[in-house]
């Protein structure tokens, strides 16, 4: 059996153009990883962070703070407590509310009866699904 080899003969102005080449892909992908990595963790903590508050009480008051990058927030027993948009619009001064520590959920008891819940865990991957999708695309 014979074995037919060739090798591909490089002088050294080629091969810096093929290492600096690499080198740039290589940094490129890393880069590309870690914001992905980093991204995906601030949201992930931002879970850990919602999951730890609790909270129990009847909303006497709904403002949004300007001062602090124009978050909506309710007032519950005298705390201020920043709501997520779409869910601070279902919410009237004496619902009540309701978040355990650990539960990533948000319970909304309305005046007239009705229940409805906020789900952090489910904004938080919604958000992070969107962001890989603009990505690929």
């Amino acid at each position: 059996m014979s074995l037919n080899t060739k090798f591909i003969q490089i002088d050294g102005k080629d091969l810096n153009k093929v290492w600096t080449g690499f080198s740039i892909l290589l940094i490129i992908v890393i880069g590309i990883q870690y914001i992905n990595t980093d991204e995906n963790q601030f949201y992930n903590g931002m879970l850990e962070t919602e999951k730890e508050k609790s909270y129990q009480g009847v909303v006497s008051q709904k403002f949004i703070d300007y001062e602090n990058h124009a978050i909506r927030t309710v007032v519950i027993n005298t705390i201020n407590v920043p709501m997520h948009t779409e869910f601070y619009k279902k919410i009237n001064v004496g619902d009540s509310l309701s978040k355990k520590k650990g539960d990533p959920i948000v319970w909304l008891y309305k005046k007239n009866g009705e229940i409805l819940f906020f789900d952090h865990k489910k904004e938080i991957e919604d958000i992070i699904r969107l962001k890989n999708q603009q990505r690929s695309e």
